[in-house]
């Protein structure tokens, strides 16, 4: 067997494992530094209860840098699928590692788009209030002004509401 199925099966067997391990437990893990393989994990600790401050480690140590989640499948595939907690969290932290606030407006953008139909106003709504817009390039913040699908994400959207009422 090869390096990486034997790893993969090794971390497979880990995380049906992990499922019914207690909430004391969980939260000890958080505590490590995994590597990257152990990333299937995240979705475990999003959901098992374990404090904010263990669970923004690892959210920091997995996701941390939103241009590698991007560049990998695995690791964007796994953020769209966490729980609204987890990214608003993740998101939240000063420790995120992003070369341009674009890309923190593009992970909401497509987080948002990830979601039922039902729930994308109000996940786009406590998302959006996230990033910040004065940041945004002039590129983003061109796009974002002409965008005048009302339905559609927009960052944009609370500073036009604020504008509005002047």
């Amino acid at each position: 067997m090869q390096l990486d199925s034997v790893l993969e099966h090794a971390v497979q067997l880990f995380i049906s494992s992990a499922k019914g391990l207690t909430k004391d437990t969980l939260q000890l893990l958080c505590q490590i530094t995994w590597p990257v393989c152990m990333s299937s994990l995240v979705p475990v600790f999003s959901t098992a209860g374990v404090s904010s401050d263990n669970l923004h480690r690892v959210l920091l140590t997995m996701l941390g840098n939103l241009e590698a989640v991007w560049a990998m499948e695995k690791l964007s595939s796994m953020l769209l699928k966490l729980p609204l907690t987890a990214v608003h969290l993740l998101l939240a932290s000063d420790q995120l590692q992003v070369h341009s606030e674009d890309t923190v407006m593009y992970t909401v953008a497509q987080y948002v788009t990830a979601q039922p139909k039902e729930q994308q106003q109000e996940v786009s709504k406590r998302l959006s209030q996230l990033v910040r817009a004065p940041q945004l390039s002039d590129f983003q913040l061109a796009a974002q002004a002409a965008n005048e699908d009302e339905t559609a994400f927009n960052v944009l959207q609370p500073y036009k509401l604020m504008l509005q009422s002047l």
